[in-house]
């Protein structure tokens, strides 16, 4: 997968003209997360329970082009 190139940005503008969406980023990350564990499961031949249930990184983080979460 490559980089997102503007993504995080133009979902921010979208929010800023259009208020009502402010709630749709989260709403997806709840539907689409499930299905992107699958996705990682099978891509990396590791268990579906290692992945966290729920999605660990705000909206916030995730639009933040900068943000690169740290490992242990």
């Amino acid at each position: 997968m490559g980089p997102r190139p503007n993504l995080p940005r133009r979902i921010g503008r979208d929010i800023i003209a259009s208020p009502s969406l402010a709630s749709y980023p989260s709403q997806i990350v709840h539907e689409e997360y499930p299905d992107a564990c699958l996705k990682a499961a099978g891509e990396t031949g590791l268990p579906e329970e290692i992945f966290p249930q729920d999605c660990p990184f705000t909206i916030d983080q995730i639009l933040d082009e900068t943000f690169y979460p740290e490992t242990d």
